[in-house]
């Protein structure tokens, strides 16, 4: 928190640092377009120099505040407007309204103290007034433009950064799930079971073979996908169930309870399988006491996964590598939390449904 602290105020010491920068240099550039329009000459008294770029600083100042507010409005109330482009007609509208009254409100003490002032030349104060207008108009156009231009390509290079992490992301959780479906401990007791069901069950044995090469052949198909059907990801999770219950028998009960509506929406692949593996791994299963799951979607569009508490006397190393995986990529899809809490009795994951 402390490091995280630092780094947010370091930013904004950069920010404002750029800011002050940044009108320093727009002061001296556009306090020199309005010498050379209005009076015909880049050399004019300190005087006026002082007054106009004391003003001019001033008004980039607010300038900026005042785009910093807009696009805060604008997401909030122009979220209707799809188009990129009509976003930026009608922002660069109110910003060149804004500027405006700028001028006028911030103007004012400037152009009367001006007055009083040597004149610098033959030129009447409504023309000034008006030159002085259009100069701004024009500046608060290109440096609006500017601005919306520069945090485009930061949305895009944060978008960019996002997709690329996003990737990363989704690859170790492939991973991680194929490792935890595909590890030798894991085929060594399934071909263990079916050795011992093919001598006793020839049936059960061959709907071991077809659930054992189902679980296989959704983890291989999924590997590209960022999400699926949550109905996609059940079929494969009742195949999945079935090969547990064959090996622990009573030991282990699942129950899902999932509406039909619930299961058009969409869930990362391999979440749920992730979830009843971390609930196995940890927990002490027996036929007095067995591992009861339990699988249900809420109103709220979450999913949860919950199980009663058992722990096992001798724990397995676990890196929590699984479950961090769920939470990242679930950032990536929605600000939607991803949730475990763990009490004497219950643990209770829960997890976003998406759309």
């Amino acid at each position: 928190m402390k490091l995280a602290s630092l780094i947010r105020e370091k930013s904004n010491k950069e920010t404002v640092k750029l800011k002050l920068v940044s009108a320093v240099l727009l002061s001296v550039l556009y306090t020199s377009a309005l010498a050379f329009v209005i009076y015909g000459s880049l050399f004019y008294p300190v005087s006026h120099l002082v007054f106009d770029l004391t003003y001019a600083f001033v008004y980039f100042l607010l300038l900026y505040e005042g785009y910093r507010l807009l696009i805060i409005q604008q997401e909030k109330y122009l979220s209707f407007l799809k188009a990129l482009y009509l976003k930026y007609i009608v922002g660069l509208l109110v910003f060149q309204l804004f500027s405006l009254l700028l001028v006028f409100l911030i103007g004012i003490v400037p152009f009367v103290f001006i007055l009083q002032m040597e004149p610098i030349g033959k030129i009447d104060f409504e023309v000034e007034l008006r030159l002085n207008a259009v100069i701004n108009l024009l500046f608060s156009g290109v440096y609006f433009s500017a601005l919306t231009g520069l945090n485009a390509l930061k949305s895009y290079h944060k978008a960019a950064v996002n997709a690329e992490i996003l990737q990363k992301e989704i690859a170790q959780a492939q991973y991680e799930g194929l490792k935890n479906q595909v590890n030798p401990h894991f085929l060594f007791n399934s071909l263990n079971v079916l050795s011992s069901l093919v001598h006793v069950d020839a049936d059960l044995s061959e709907k071991f073979i077809d659930r054992l090469a189902k679980a296989y052949r959704y983890v291989l198909e999924q590997r590209d996908q960022e999400l699926v059907p949550l109905k996609t990801e059940i079929d494969f999770i009742n195949a999945f169930i079935f090969l547990l219950k064959i090996r622990f028998e009573d030991k282990l009960q699942v129950n899902i309870s999932i509406p039909a509506e619930k299961l058009n929406l969409y869930i990362p692949p391999l979440t749920l399988q992730l979830l009843i593996e971390n609930a196995v791994k940890h927990n002490e299963l027996s036929k007095s006491s067995p591992l009861v799951v339990d699988i249900r979607a809420e109103d709220d569009d979450y999913l949860v996964v919950q199980n009663n508490v058992q722990l096992r006397k001798q724990e397995f190393a676990s890196t929590g590598v699984g479950l961090k995986n769920i939470t990242n990529q679930y950032s990536y899809f929605t600000p939607k939390k991803v949730t475990f809490q763990l009490s004497d009795s219950l643990y209770q994951a829960r997890v976003p449904l998406l759309t």
